[in-house]
């Protein structure tokens, strides 16, 4: 009987395209069968479930959507539930970017590596990002609770700053307090990395972001989003700066034990 809902549950890393569909498709239709009557639902989506961008301009939401994973794919798929189920009930879908903060794992490997002596990047193609902070986001996630919905919608949210995969390196290195030694290294070599990693059971739980499916999240070279719409509609903007989103990021995960100081 709850008012005002959001959901952000998901599965982010799986094994198999089956534990994908059943959390973040048919979790989410479970739960909003549930739901009685509810004033808003805010569903959280991804960018993954649009795919990478062009490289003359960000993506917008008028755009034909090309996810390349089992998880971008299970998101569309989420989506495209809802507009058939579920029109009659007024949610909001919205698709971040890359999260940055306190209580996200899914950037732990990022800090780790530069903690080592060289730092990995993928291909020697300049590659660009979106990003957003976990405190931008529950702004966001605010904003759409608090002004009457028309229509379901689906919107893009990011910063408008558009980060590169080395200065990415370069920042989290600075903030942990590491020197910056970041090697490009060919695509190639990290598919074939992707397949080892697949056949290594205690690889693939280290470093869930290089399985053969979730590595070709990597191979783009721009995930570049417009959130001029929600700005637009919501009256919300992206205001942490990328650096101390990066420094609370690396806080937490001190905190918590999954980093060293």
């Amino acid at each position: 009987k709850a008012d005002h809902v959001v959901h952000s549950a998901g599965v982010i890393f799986a094994r198999t395209k089956e534990e994908y569909w059943d959390t973040n498709i048919e979790g989410t239709v479970r739960l909003m069968k549930a739901l009685q009557s509810p004033k808003k639902v805010v569903v959280l989506s991804s960018l993954a479930a649009a795919g990478p961008s062009s490289v003359d301009n960000p993506r917008q939401e008028n755009q034909t959507e090309a996810p390349v994973t089992w998880y971008g794919q299970s998101k569309l798929d989420m989506e495209k539930r809802l507009a058939k189920e579920f029109s009659h009930l007024p949610y909001i879908c919205l698709r971040p970017p890359m999260i940055f903060g306190a209580r996200d794992h899914a950037t732990l490997p990022l800090f780790k590596m530069v903690h080592k002596p060289v730092h990995f990047k993928a291909g020697f193609n300049t590659k660009y990002y979106s990003v957003l902070s976990v405190e931008d986001l529950c702004g966001a996630i605010l904003a759409a609770l608090e002004k009457p919905l028309t229509g379901n919608r689906i919107y893009f949210v990011a910063h408008n700053a558009v980060i590169t995969d080395r200065d990415l390196l370069r920042s989290v290195a600075e903030v942990c307090g590491c020197k910056s030694r970041v090697l490009a290294v060919p695509q190639w070599a990290l598919k074939l990395a992707s397949h080892m990693v697949d056949s290594i059971p205690t690889w693939r739980t280290t470093i869930p972001s290089l399985s053969v499916d979730r590595a070709k999240e990597i191979w783009p070279d721009r995930w570049v989003v417009s959130s001029a719409s929600f700005e637009k509609d919501f009256g919300w903007t992206a205001r942490m700066p990328f650096r101390e989103a990066l420094s609370r990021t690396r806080d937490w995960y001190i905190k918590s034990g999954q980093l060293k100081a």
